[in-house]
């Protein structure tokens, strides 16, 4: 793997950068990654191509599927029911007219069977930096950063049926930069970047019970990091 990356960063150039957020989906036979790839220039981003690769773990190798149907970075990808979720984040084509990303609020859909792109709802509040998970047919947009650089507690539920989101009960605590992960029918949200000078790094950790609407879990942990590592046998691994 690591021979098959050196060679993609070859191809693409040496100055390109890895995207803030590179997010896969099991699709049964398949992983299909989402990214967005940039080259830096002068501390910005100066988006030469927008692409999504696919890896085959069969085939042990990436294929080349398509471009994105418009370029950001710090967003986040979810997979649901048979389609690719990319939500989000900020759009780096202002970076050096504006020297500050616009976050953005819209949600793109990309069905795989077709390869092609939709437009969905947009987010209630645009966010980056953010944490987006799959769970109970359903997508949860959890955290961030909104327009004004404030770090965010809110939570956002996207139901495919309706085509809708809708605020669901925010965090205790604000967290850009979470990890997040669906963990025994509940969702567990780790770390992240608090925004507060005394404590910037959260050590806590809270447990979403989505049919109660409620938090039923809130812990420190001994480290302050902001990755979920792994789900390994119904267990959490932070590290």
């Amino acid at each position: 793997m690591a021979q098959n990356r050196n060679a993609r960063e070859k191809e693409e150039g040496s100055d390109s950068v890895k995207p803030a957020h590179c997010t896969f989906a099991d699709n049964s036979e398949r992983q299909i990654f989402v990214r967005c790839t940039v080259h830096n220039r002068n501390w910005g981003f100066a988006i030469l191509r927008l692409s999504y690769t696919r890896f085959d773990p069969v085939m042990n190798k990436w294929d080349w599927v398509g471009e994105l149907p418009e370029p950001r970075h710090h967003h986040s990808v979810a997979f649901l029911r048979g389609k690719v979720y990319l939500v989000g984040g900020a759009d780096p084509r202002d970076d050096e007219e504006r020297t500050k990303s616009a976050v953005l609020s819209t949600t793109w859909c990309f069905d795989p069977a077709t390869r092609s792109w939709s437009m969905e709802p947009a987010l209630g509040v645009a966010r980056k930096s953010f944490s987006l998970v799959a769970h109970r047919l359903a997508l949860y947009a959890i955290g961030g950063q909104d327009k004004k650089g404030r770090v965010l507690r809110s939570v956002e539920r996207f139901d495919p049926k309706t085509r809708s989101w809708r605020e669901v009960r925010a965090m205790t605590v604000a967290r850009m930069g979470p990890a997040a992960a669906k963990c025994r029918e509940h969702i567990w949200v780790a770390g992240g970047m608090t925004g507060e000078r005394h404590r910037p790094v959260s050590a806590t950790v809270e447990c979403y019970n989505s049919k109660t609407n409620q938090y039923i879990h809130s812990v420190i942990v001994t480290l302050n990091d902001n990755h979920i590592n792994a789900r390994i046998q119904h267990e959490l691994h932070i590290h």
